[in-house]
């Protein structure tokens, strides 16, 4: 929560000037973030915490289309992306 406001506060500080009465409008999306290979290997990060990321960041998108998510690290998707079936990535591109 200290994030998310910290975040507003930075982009009221860069927003440009309006009329005093408009409303400040903040967009708040998930995102989560790993190195690859920083702490553990590739391997080992993946199979404890990456697949499950993905998996459970589908069922949500899935549930609700106004749902928005950041991934950034591609190696991640890379080692993801083969072992979905067919049927879930069509589902993603859909969802893309």
């Amino acid at each position: 929560m200290m994030a998310a406001l910290a975040l507003a506060a930075c982009l009221a500080l860069l927003a440009p000037a309006t009329a005093a009465d408009a409303p400040l409008e903040v967009f708040i999306v998930p995102h989560s973030h790993g190195d690859v290979g920083w702490l553990q290997t590739v391997e080992s990060y993946y199979n404890s915490s990456v697949h499950s990321i993905l998996d459970t960041v589908m069922e949500a998108l899935l549930q609700d289309p106004a749902r928005r998510f950041i991934w950034s690290e591609i190696k991640w998707f890379e080692m993801w992306w083969p072992d979905q079936s067919l049927q879930v990535q069509d589902t993603f591109r859909r969802l893309v």
